[in-house]
């Protein structure tokens, strides 16, 4: 079943393919309900824990059992023999360790990494990161290649492999064990970042750092599932055992294969598609030095990027969880954070749970997709789910003290006598172990975590400016365009017949964006020979693989359009300030919003706004760059002096002077404020005429908007009133809606 697997591209391949999956069909047609046409391939992730804590060989052997059995999940290339990839993630097997190597300290007492080294420059590459380790006061206490098989792998996974070796450093007597394990962090960050300096040996940007802990380690390749135990010698060891572990089959779908994007990684495992990585990632990049002075003060800039911007969406979720434990959240703490249940419209939620939520939705924006998350810190174990739940979860505990989380039940043999519990994953919950606290749901979860400062979410809900939407008449007299001034905007806008009588009008009409096919038969606006929307350049991304498409009415309990306005609190300083933000149900203002968050702001300093003009002079050579390099000037002077919301607005356009593409000012402002580390600090809210479609919006939010006033588009709107029974108001809720 496992070269089943394959990607095969030649007919005469899927020829072949196709006879011998009808002969598995036809000859396993009348084992029990098994039926190979519901064998889908998916990655395939199990997580495995003695409930009494107690380390042995024997937990070992069942995840590597049960790993070989997820084999049907994974895949590989052309090569059946080299896989998309497999690993382990257990705790540090001490006494494996104190056996091999020579004078080695007590269980805790050091920390391991496990590298994944170039072989050009292995020996400068070797002493780089020992220097590093030697520099930051830490002795390295042995350097050892791990024994592997060779003839376990695939000639592709051959081809790429690396020499896998392990750094022991000793723990000084004067760091506490939280205090170290951020000090291996602090490790890991600073390798990477001088491993891929000009001043580094060429091939050391090729190191990876597979894990790097006092509490638990990684084993992971380009192996079969069924080979993971016969390729690295440690893991045929009777004496390597451990109390947890987290096992991985990889298919991938979204990067290629290659050794360092195997899983588990440094604390995580999953299932499924981050489909909002790209956003993540642009939010944890504007926060990355905030964090990273947080955890390190002075030294920030020694560790480089704190979340990866590169790599598979797993890589990067893995980076946000890790700098969470790090910076002082618990492993389910963290989960909770990244990965949210649904709790906007839900009545079933306690308070406590929606103040839990509420909080941390103002700080730190989920990570969503069909997913399926288990994690360790190497003490504890957590398994998530997405808020749709499209990725399955199975849990069962036994009378023999085995607890067993896996993307699907049978991956190892269990007497039905000696089960105690089964359970399946529910959409957005979670279930959290550790051997002090016993198995826990979500709800017990998020109890235990609400009580630990109850004060904090209970000041943080007072704090908040909850805004309902209006489409009443604005206050402000700039809202009203007259029918000239309308035109002569939508003229220097680029506004067509098209947009006005195909996509605008069934608005107003149908409260429901047009229908339309996706392909598009007019030329790529890099080749049109027309002026074309800069939004226009720019093109959808999504993981094409097996999501059903989400519904965001009929699946309301599941979607939100909340968004929050005002400067941005630091999650890992937790601060009843925090929550002080104005929430919004939409990201797109009416002209009356617009007109609430200015009288906000006038009566909150911590709101206060400042309006940047969008527009340059069209006579002036090179005043286009000269306006975005003002624009971000400007901006960062009036964050540095305490502006929460900066509001970008082109209503200057007229005859002499031009806006700038609002998705250019609003990145290069995004981008620059980044930069500077004080993107946290305000909002942005862009007061624009240009967009006027469902894809506008999606770009200038994913490229740093935090809400838009699309006020020209609202003033057509109203114009088209008598396709709504003559009510304004209607009309543009139709719209917006």
């Amino acid at each position: 079943m496992a070269h089943l697997q394959t990607r095969i591209s030649t007919p005469e391949s899927l020829h072949a393919l196709s006879i011998a999956r009808d002969q598995i069909v036809r000859n396993n047609a009348e084992i029990g309900l098994f039926d190979p046409n519901q064998v889908h391939d998916a990655c395939g992730v199990a997580a495995f824990a003695r409930k009494d804590g107690r380390p042995t060989n024997e937990l070992i052997e069942l995840a590597l059992q049960g790993l070989t059995r997820m084999e049907h999940r994974g895949a590989c290339g052309c090569d059946p023999d080299s896989s998309d990839g497999a690993g382990i993630l257990t705790q540090i097997p001490h006494e494996f360790f104190a056996r091999i190597v020579p004078n080695l300290p007590a269980a805790g007492q050091y920390g391991v990494a496990t590298l994944f080294m170039p072989r050009s420059d292995y020996q400068a590459v070797k002493d780089l990161v020992r220097s590093i380790v030697t520099a930051e006061g830490l002795e390295a206490i042995h350097w050892r290649e791990l024994g592997v098989d060779d003839s376990s792998i695939g000639f592709e996974a051959k081809r790429a492999q690396p020499v896998t070796a392990q750094l022991f450093v000793s723990r000084p007597d004067n760091i506490r064990a939280a205090e170290y394990e951020k000090l291996l962090y602090f490790l890991q960050k600073r390798i990477r970042k001088e491993c891929v300096s000009e001043q580094a040996p060429l091939s050391a940007g090729n190191l990876y750092c597979c894990s790097f802990s006092s509490k638990s380690i990684v084993y992971k390749g380009l192996c079969l599932p069924s080979r993971l135990g016969q390729y690295f010698d440690d893991l045929k060891q009777p004496d390597f055992a451990s109390s947890l572990a987290i096992v991985h089959s990889r298919f991938a779908t979204n990067a290629l294969p290659q050794w360092p994007l195997a899983h588990p990684y440094r604390v995580l495992a999953h299932n499924g598609e981050i489909n909002t990585v790209q956003g993540n990632r642009n939010v944890m990049g504007s926060l990355d030095r905030l964090f990273a002075s947080t955890l390190f003060g002075e030294r920030a800039e020694d560790v480089g990027q704190m979340v990866s911007q590169v790599g598979s969406d797993t890589r990067s979720l893995d980076g946000a969880l890790q700098l969470l434990i790090h910076g002082g959240l618990s492993l389910e703490h963290g989960l909770r954070v990244l990965i949210p249940e649904a709790f906007e419209g839900r009545k079933d939620l306690s308070p406590e749970a929606r103040a839990f939520y509420r909080y941390h939705s103002g700080l730190m924006s989920p990570w969503d997709g069909p997913a399926s998350v288990v994690a360790s810190d190497g003490e504890r174990l957590a398994a998530v789910s997405d808020r749709n739940g499209l990725r399955p979860q199975r849990l069962v505990e036994t009378n023999s003290g085995l607890l067993v989380i896996a993307s699907e039940d049978g991956i190892i043999d269990i007497e039905p006598g000696d089960i105690k519990r089964r359970a399946a994953g529910t959409a957005g919950g979670m279930f959290a172990f550790s051997p002090d606290t016993g198995l826990r749901t979500s709800d017990e979860v998020i109890e235990e975590l609400f009580r630990k400062d109850p004060e904090l979410y209970r000041e943080a809900e007072t704090r908040r400016v909850m805004l309902a939407p209006s489409f009443k008449s604005s206050p402000d007299p700039d809202n009203e365009l007259s029918s000239e001034r309308r035109r002569f905007l939508q003229r220097a806008f680029g506004y067509t017949e098209e947009d006005l009588r195909i996509l605008i009008a069934p608005l107003v009409i149908d409260g429901e964006q047009p229908l339309g096919s996706m392909g598009d038969d007019t030329p790529l606006a890099v080749l049109s020979t027309q002026a074309r929307p800069l939004f226009d350049y720019f093109k959808q991304l999504f993981a094409q693989v097996t999501n059903p498409p989400i519904d965001p009415i009929r699946e309301e309990h599941v979607t939100s359009l909340t968004t929050h306005l005002g400067p941005k609190g630091n999650i890992l300083l937790p601060d009843a300030k925090n929550g002080e933000l104005i929430e919004l149900a939409s990201p797109l203002l009416s002209h009356a919003d617009i007109s609430a968050v200015r009288e906000i702001a006038e009566q909150r300093e911590r709101f206060r706004i400042e309006t940047l003009d969008l527009t340059f002079d069209v006579g002036k050579p090179g005043a286009l760059k000269a306006a975005l390099n003002n624009l971000c000037r400007q901006a960062e002077e009036a964050v540095r002096n305490g502006t929460g919301i900066l509001t970008l607005s082109d209503k200057a356009v007229d005859e002499n002077r031009a806006a700038i593409p609002s998705l250019l000012a609003t990145s290069a402002l995004h981008q620059h404020l980044s930069r500077k580390g004080i993107r946290h600090s305000t909002s942005i809210v862009v007061e624009s005429g240009e967009p006027r479609e469902v894809h506008h919006f999606a770009c200038l939010l994913g490229f740093g908007a935090d809400a838009v006033h699309p006020y020209l588009l609202l003033d057509q709107l109203k114009e088209y009133a008598d396709f709504a029974g003559n009510d304004p108001e209607k009309a543009q809720y139709n719209g917006i809606k």
